[in-house]
């Protein structure tokens, strides 16, 4: 196991990230007075570079996650669409010409990662993790190359937010006197895909459940876009009891449509179900001894 510490340019602060064999563990503190209010999005599975994924829902989300001094984001993974000539995937009428020109499809890759780049340059020092989907994982295998870490996140001194796997985040929030309240969150890409909305919130609420600390579950992949508060329970602090506790799961949502006119992409081909594009959140509340959590989709 690693560990080492960073303080960022500005929030949020890492005060340590420790990894072993298979999990990162992140914690973070904010100092808060009463009445403050945080919002926590899940803001990936954007598939920049396809002509299905809609660029003015990301900057619209963009704009109000930057407009709000409070809020922060994860990144599930699929930032980009990291599909080439050379992927079976491939097909022209997929292409997102006002990002890679066309002419220029040996380097389509490249193009997304340099408009991911400037989109989120505004916006990284608020992002608590970003995970390796399956997109960039694909890519990753074929080319030997990070291309999120070296040409999106070293560039701009973020390195130390990527996260191949799963990650649980503690999210410590601290008043005036020192008292300190707390939120543990359990993000992924996912692996769930290809099912009913129903069947992948059952799975969350279950997948949630098995964790005895976390209180938040995060994951993408599959492109449904919900939060939802459930019902757990945990040992507490002693381990010697069962107290009542809320969860909240959330599914990450997508800016990629599944279908687009005079033109047709992978996902039509596959005959994915449509989905609701959108990304969820969910309000932080520190209240000296619990944070308040309420779900908004």
């Amino acid at each position: 196991m690693q560990a080492y510490s960073r303080l960022q340019r500005s929030p949020p602060p890492i005060l340590e990230v420790c990894y072993d064999a298979c999990m990162k563990l992140t914690k973070v503190r904010y100092g808060y007075e009463p009445g403050d209010v945080w919002t926590l999005w899940g803001f990936g599975d954007w598939h920049v570079g396809s002509a299905n994924c809609d660029k003015k829902l990301l900057y619209k989300t963009r704009d109000r996650i930057l407009e709000d001094p409070r809020a922060l984001w994860v990144h599930p993974g699929d930032a980009a669409e990291c599909i080439t000539v050379k992927d079976p995937r491939w097909a022209s009428g997929g292409i997102d010409y006002e990002i890679c020109p066309a002419g220029e499809s040996d380097f389509v890759v490249d193009h997304q990662m340099h408009w991911i780049r400037e989109f989120v340059e505004p916006i990284l020092p608020k992002c608590l993790v970003w995970h390796e989907g399956n997109h960039e994982g694909k890519y990753s295998e074929n080319s030997g190359h990070k291309l999120i870490v070296e040409q999106v996140l070293e560039p701009l001194g973020y390195k130390q937010l990527w996260a191949p796997a799963q990650q649980t985040t503690l999210m410590q929030f601290a008043d005036e006197h020192g008292k300190v309240c707390s939120v543990r969150l359990n993000s992924a890409h996912g692996k769930k895909t290809g099912q009913s909305v129903g069947a992948i919130i059952n799975w969350a609420i279950n997948r949630l459940r098995s964790y005895d600390d976390v209180d938040i579950l995060m994951r993408g992949h599959h492109h449904h876009c919900f939060a939802l508060k459930c019902a757990n329970v945990s040992t507490g602090r002693s381990h010697s009891r069962l107290h009542d506790r809320e969860g909240v799961i959330m599914g990450t949502g997508s800016a990629m449509k599944t279908m687009q006119e005079d033109a047709k992409s992978y996902a039509e081909d596959a005959d994915f179900m449509p989905v609701v594009l959108g990304f969820p959140r969910v309000t932080l509340r520190p209240d000296r001894e619990t944070v308040r959590m309420e779900a908004i989709q």
